[in-house]
């Protein structure tokens, strides 16, 4: 998947604002996930998936 904005145009964030944005998508993906009937194992899974592939690029 190819980037939709260069590095350069993207605004500068503090590693704070990188966790709050972590954490806001791992809430997301459990609140939809559970209501979806995936158990916390499932989930647990999905969200290593996600931070694997986010690691690998």
């Amino acid at each position: 998947m190819e980037p939709i904005l260069e590095p350069e145009a993207l605004p500068d964030l503090s590693l704070d604002d990188l966790s709050r944005s972590e954490q806001m998508l791992k809430d997301s993906l459990f609140k939809v996930g559970h209501m979806a009937g995936l158990s916390d194992a499932q989930l647990f899974a999905d969200w290593q998936q996600i931070n694997q592939q986010a690691s690998s690029m």
